[in-house]
Formats: structure tokens, C-alpha cells, sequence
């Protein structure tokens, strides 16, 4: 783990340094829904939340860029017990990923860009259980640390906006599919807004 969290440190001092102009690198700002993949415990499955920050990359004249994606996701489960008060819990297996990722841009730059791309790296995963007034049950059981998979494929529209379908791969029960709508700004459009120039 030590050595794959050096190799994303260094990658991503790569990136920043390699840019010779601060518009090649982006900031994605992401939100999404996502539901479990698989059946876990004969567990009824929910839709929730997936948050996402990536930076990426854009090489002149290349097709593909890469980056790095901070990102929270999650597969909820509803389990019936006939114990409980409200007669059921929620099971919410949250993953956070910090992941490589590289997309091959079909039209880049264009103002409607199909993509393809991938993530890889660490997960941290729990799980927390809730009952019906979302009161906790069990909250924050660290499962460990395992490695995560993320292919993707989208549209990015008028250079700022991305919608993109996505698969989080981690374990079983934390498994998810999803689509995600994000904000794209290029760092030196982003630096100019906040210094006002």
C-alpha cells in the first residue's frame, strides 16, 4: 500500500510539473447515482450517492489524457429482519478510491467528445447499517484496504460538462454500475475567476 500511494504521488507531481501551459490540466467536479451489481445476501438493492474530484491531463495532439479521481462511492442494500421495530435495515458499502485514470477522447476539444477511459488504484471500504429513521445500527466498520477498477465511457459537452456511465469494481457487495454528471473548469480559467483577471 505505502509503495502504490509513492507511485500516485509521483504520478501526479508528474502531471503538474509536465504542463507547460495551466490549460491542459482540468478539474472535475463529479455526482452520480449508482446501484450494486450483484445480489449480496438476497439483500434488495438501492439506488445512492457517488461523489468524485479529478484532476486530468491533456497532452497536445494525443487523444488521451490522464489523471487522478478522489472518489466516494457506494452500494446500498435493504435487509428485512423481523426484529427490528421498522422490520428492515439498510447495508451502505462505501468505497473510498483514489485511482489512476486514462480516457481516449474521440473529438477532443471538440464541443461534443465521446470518451472511454479507466481508474486504478487503492479502496478503502466500510460499511455502516441504518434503520428506518436512518438512525445507526453499526457505523464505520473498516473492511480494509483493497484495489479498485473503474471503466467508464461518456460524453463531454461544450468542453465543461460531463455525463458519463460507470462501473465501480472493489468486492463483492461493493460492486456498483452508475451515471455521473460533472463540472469540468481548465486551471487557468479557474485561477483567473478567483484572482479576477
Amino acid at each position: 500500500m505505502r509503495y502504490l500511494t509513492i507511485i500516485l504521488l509521483l504520478f501526479l507531481g508528474c502531471l503538474i510539473t509536465r504542463a507547460q501551459e495551466m490549460r491542459k490540466i482540468e478539474i472535475d467536479l463529479s455526482y452520480g447515482r449508482t446501484k450494486p451489481i450483484n445480489n449480496f445476501h438476497n439483500g434488495e438493492k438501492l439506488f445512492d450517492s457517488d461523489f468524485g474530484l479529478e484532476i486530468r491531463n491533456h497532452t497536445p495532439d494525443l487523444k488521451w489524457s490522464a489523471g487522478i479521481l478522489l472518489n466516494m462511492s457506494t452500494a446500498a442494500y435493504k435487509f428485512y429482519d423481523s426484529s427490528l421495530t421498522a422490520g428492515y435495515f439498510k447495508e451502505l458499502n462505501s468505497s473510498l478510491n483514489l485511482m489512476l485514470t486514462g480516457d481516449y477522447n474521440v473529438n477532443k476539444g471538440g464541443w461534443i467528445n465521446p470518451f472511454i477511459g479507466i481508474g486504478l488504484g487503492p479502496s478503502i471500504c466500510d460499511v455502516s447499517l441504518t434503520d428506518i429513521l436512518d438512525k445507526a445500527i453499526l457505523n464505520d466498520s473498516n473492511e480494509g484496504v483493497y484495489c479498485v477498477i473503474r471503466p467508464r465511457v461518456g460524453l463531454e459537452l461544450f468542453k465543461h460538462v460531463r455525463i458519463s456511465l460507470f462501473s465501480t469494481i472493489v468486492k463483492s457487495g461493493y460492486n456498483n454500475w452508475g451515471i455521473s454528471i460533472s463540472g469540468v473548469i481548465g486551471v487557468k480559467e479557474f485561477v483567473s475567476d478567483i484572482l479576477g483577471r
